[in-house]
Parts: C-alpha cells; structure tokens; sequence
C-alpha cells in the first residue's frame, strides 16, 4: 500500500510540475482504506488540501558559470584569431603579387630592351612594325602589316636609348650572357613561327609539295621547336 500511494504521488507530483502556474491537491481515503490523490475535489468524500511546496530553483554552479565562461572566450579567440590570419594572409598574398608584377613588367621591360639591341646589332636592314616592335627583315620573315625601316643613321640614338632602358630595367644590365641568351631564345622563336609559316604552306593543295617534305618538316618543328 505504501509503495502504491508513493508512486501515485510521485507521478502527481510530477504531472503537476509541469503544469503552469501552481495547482491545488486534494487526498481522500475510501471506503477500502486507499488514499487517493487529485488535483479535482471529490464531490462524494472528505478530502484534505495537500500543501505542495514549488521545487526551489537552484541558483547556477558556479563551476558551469566558469567552464561556459571560458568556453566562450576561447570561441571568440578563435574567431578574432581565425579573422586576423586571414586579413594577414590577404595582405601578404597581395603584397605577394604586387612585387610579382613588378618584378614580371620589370622583367619584360628589360628582355625588350636586349632584343632591341639585338636586332640593332644585326647587318641587315631593321624596321619598326605598327605595334612599335623592332625586328630585323629576316628572308624567312613571317611579319604581314606595315614596316617603317630605320635609317643607318637612326642606330646609334636607337642603341643608347636600348642601352639606359636596360640599365632601368635589367638586375645586371652588363651581363653579356644575359644578353647573348636572351637575343638567341628571340631569335629561335622567330625561326619557329617562320618555320611554323612554312608548313602551313607546304600543305595548300597548290603548293604539290610531297608528304614526305612536309611530314620532315612537321618532325623538325617537333625537335627543335
């Protein structure tokens, strides 16, 4: 009997906890002697009021409180960390790529002016394109548009001026190597695309040049190009 009546309590106790507001117990005992719990007011039986206390609120542990305190901070270290690197790694990637510009337009700068004072350097008749490129007027040249050709007498201004660009623009400006390679590598690559030129017109049906010419011709491109 006892453990009955205290199961029923504890599931009234428990359905009234979740209840809002406060609710009133009534107990009564019938005629066979089992106390009975409610939160409606028999109608036919003496029933007494239970007093039934809210379960007090417990104040917060202080320990949790610390744990979720640091917990927090750490998460907002983390995020203002994480945000600083990243700001850190945009600006570096930026300043990163800033110096690789100048260093490629510095580069590119100084590579046109050893070509320029290449082409001057050779004994044969130079030009100016429309797009302000100097180039010597090779026989197998595979230029099309218009050309100004530059007088003898124009060569040594044209000379000196290639001359202070590179000291501008070039690491080592009186670096002969530097200068012999990178005039060559032009120059091979002019051969290439005149090259390049040829078999394209080796394979016009008017030309009737023999598959085998042009299929050694196709080889040499791959070899040496």
């Amino acid at each position: 009997m006892l453990k009955s009546v205290s199961t029923i309590l504890l599931l009234l106790l428990t359905t009234l906890s979740t209840l809002p507001g406060t609710a009133a117990v009534y107990r009564w005992v019938d005629e066979n002697g089992k106390v009975h719990f409610s939160d409606k007011k028999p109608e036919s039986k003496k029933a007494e009021t239970v007093d039934i206390d809210a379960p007090p609120v417990l104040p917060p542990d202080e320990g949790e409180l610390r744990r979720r305190e640091l917990l927090r901070r750490a998460e907002s270290d983390f995020q203002y960390n994480r945000r600083r690197a990243a700001e850190e790694e945009a600006k570096t990637q930026a300043r990163e790529a800033e110096i690789a510009s100048r260093q490629n337009t510095a580069q590119a700068r100084c590579d046109e002016a050893r070509i320029r004072l290449g082409v001057l350097g050779e004994p044969m008749p130079i030009y100016w394109t429309d797009r302000g490129e100097m180039r010597p007027a090779w026989s197998n040249d595979v230029y099309k548009g218009e050309r100004r050709y530059i007088d003898d007498s124009e060569r040594p201004a044209l000379r000196a001026a290639a001359e202070r660009d590179m000291q501008t623009h070039c690491a080592n400006p009186d670096d002969g190597n530097a200068q012999y390679y990178t005039y060559r590598y032009w120059e091979h690559h002019q051969w290439c695309q005149a090259l390049k030129a040829d078999i394209v017109d080796a394979q016009k049906p008017r030309t009737r040049t023999p598959k085998d010419e042009i299929e050694a011709m196709q080889a040499q491109f791959q070899r040496e190009c």
